[in-house]
C-alpha cells in the first residue's frame, strides 16, 4: 500500500459546499486505511464535508493509481443469478420510480452502474438506458452484458450529443464528486422538463461500523443527512418527494434514497436546511461511543462465529444453526 501522504497534502480552506458559510465544527480527523482528512460540518446549514481538501488533480489521480491499493478490487463481474431474479432493493427502487412515471420507453441514464445491475434489469422493465461509467473493468462487463454505455465521466455527457433523459439514477456516486454542486448542475442540464433525479448516498446520521476507521472515507469529501441532502436538491431545482432514511439494523449499512423532480426554475435565494449542527455532532458522538462500548464486540463476535460456521461447513460437517436467534438446523454439504 502506497504513503498515504502522497494523496493528503491538502490545499486552502473551502466554504460550504451548500450555504457557502465559513464558520465550521470538527468532525472526526480520521478516515478509512489512515487516508486522515478533517471532516468538519456547517454551523449555518449543518452539511458535513472535508475541509480542507487535496488539489483536484490529486484527487483525481488517486482514483486512478492508488484507489484499488487502498480499497481492494471490486469484482467486475455480476453473479449470473443475479440476472435471473430482480433483487428485492431494486424492486422497491422501481416501484418508487413508477409512482413518478411509467418505465415503459423512458430514457434513463445511469451515472456509475459498475457491473449494470441496475441497468440490467431497467433495460427488463422497458427503459431505454445508458450508462456512464469511468472504470475500464467495468465497461467491459457492460460490453459483454450488451448494455449500452461510455467509458468516461458525467462531465462527458452532452444533451447535443446523447439528448436529454427522463431518469437519471445515481447509487452511491454523488458523495465520491470533488464538488456536488457541479454534479448536479449537469444533471439538471440532461434531464428533460419534469424530469426525475434518484440518488442514493450514506446517510451520516446512521454510520456502519467505526465512524472513524470505516464509514468517513478519503473518496467521500460529502456526508449527507436527509435534510441537508434535501437542501443541496433544493439550491439546483430538485423538488423532493420521496425520501427513504434507511432502516435501524446495525449489521448492514443503512442508505438515504431521495428521489425529486426538476423544477421549470433554480430558486433565486435557496431555502437551506434549518441549521441542526449540534444534533448532528451530538448523534455522531453518542454512535461513536456506542459502537466503542456496545456494538464493535457485537460486531466482532459475529463475524468469528460465522467465520467458524463457514470453516465447520467446509469441513463438511452438519451445523447446527443457533447463532442468532436459534434459526433451524442445517446440513452441511459435501
Amino acid at each position: 500500500m502506497k504513503d498515504a501522504s502522497l494523496w493528503t497534502q491538502v490545499t486552502e480552506a473551502r466554504p460550504c459546499p451548500l450555504c457557502g458559510g465559513n464558520g465550521h465544527t470538527v468532525v472526526s480527523e480520521r478516515m478509512q486505511h489512515g487516508l486522515n482528512l478533517t471532516m468538519v460540518i456547517c454551523n449555518e446549514c449543518s452539511f458535513v464535508f472535508t475541509n480542507p481538501l487535496p488539489a483536484r488533480e490529486t484527487y483525481e489521480r488517486f482514483y486512478r493509481d492508488a484507489y484499488a491499493d487502498y480499497y481492494g478490487h471490486i469484482t467486475p463481474t455480476p453473479e449470473g443469478s443475479r440476472l435471473k431474479m430482480e433483487p428485492a432493493s431494486l424492486t422497491t427502487k422501481f416501484s418508487r420510480l413508477e409512482q413518478a412515471r411509467p418505465l415503459t420507453g423512458c430514457r434513463l441514464l445511469e451515472v456509475g452502474p459498475g457491473p449494470g445491475l441496475f441497468l440490467w434489469w431497467a433495460r427488463q422493465r422497458g427503459c431505454e438506458v445508458l450508462g456512464v461509467e469511468p472504470s475500464p473493468d467495468f465497461c467491459r462487463v457492460l460490453t459483454e452484458t450488451g448494455l449500452p454505455h461510455l467509458r468516461g465521466t458525467l462531465a462527458e455527457v452532452h444533451p447535443a450529443t446523447h439528448g436529454l433523459f427522463e431518469i437519471i439514477f445515481m447509487s452511491h456516486v454523488l458523495e465520491h464528486f470533488y464538488d456536488p454542486n457541479e454534479a448536479l448542475r449537469q444533471c439538471r442540464a440532461l434531464l428533460s422538463d419534469g424530469g426525475i433525479l434518484a440518488v442514493e448516498v450514506p446517510n451520516i446520521l446512521k454510520p456502519f461500523r467505526s465512524l472513524d476507521r470505516y464509514f468517513l472515507r478519503y473518496v467521500h469529501p460529502s456526508s449527507f443527512s436527509p435534510r441537508t441532502l434535501q437542501a443541496l436538491l433544493d439550491k439546483h431545482g430538485f423538488r423532493s418527494f420521496h425520501t427513504d432514511e434507511g432502516g435501524s439494523d446495525w449489521r448492514s449499512p443503512q442508505n438515504l434514497f431521495v428521489i425529486a423532480e426538476k423544477q421549470k426554475t433554480v430558486p433565486d435565494q435557496p431555502l437551506y436546511a434549518p441549521a441542526e449542527t449540534e444534533r448532528v455532532r451530538h448523534a455522531l458522538q453518542d454512535y461513536r461511543r456506542n459502537w466503542r462500548r456496545c456494538l464493535a464486540p457485537k460486531w466482532y463476535a459475529r463475524s468469528l462465529a460465522l467465520g467458524l460456521r463457514r470453516s465447520v461447513i467446509k469441513a463438511g460437517r452438519p451445523v447446527k444453526r443457533m447463532l442468532f436467534g436459534g434459526r433451524r438446523e442445517a446440513t452441511a454439504q459435501n
